[in-house]
């Protein structure tokens, strides 16, 4: 689920002049694409262990993005479930959780009419 909100985020940033910071809770997510993943590129998607990398679909996705030089992101990992607004807004979107997004929007609305 994580690999695929990063795919989402970079599609929805595709093309932007400037870099884009893509934000994680998940340190396997931001792990897999700062530290392995061109790593198993070159292993032809292999892990050290010999083994098929896990989500190889996704991260051949990730690597596709990755490559293309119009295309100019970076993922971060930050703490899950410590108030950080956007994270939880994404995780409120991906668990479908429509109570919690509608609080957090909620939120929102007052943070800016003041």
């Amino acid at each position: 689920m994580e690999l695929t909100a990063i795919i989402k985020a970079i599609e929805y940033v595709n093309r932007q002049p400037e870099l884009a910071t893509i934000y994680t809770d998940s340190a396997y997510a931001e792990r897999s694409i700062n530290e392995w993943m061109n790593r198993w590129y070159f292993n032809g998607w292999y892990n050290s262990k010999k083994k098929l990398v896990e989500n190889v679909d996704l991260m051949k996705i990730l690597h596709d993005y990755y490559a293309k030089e119009f295309v100019r992101f970076e993922v971060k990992k930050t703490s899950g479930h410590c108030g950080v607004l956007g994270n939880e807004l994404a995780d409120a979107k991906a668990t479908g959780d429509q109570a919690k997004f509608k609080k957090i929007f909620k939120r929102l609305e007052e943070r800016f009419a003041s």
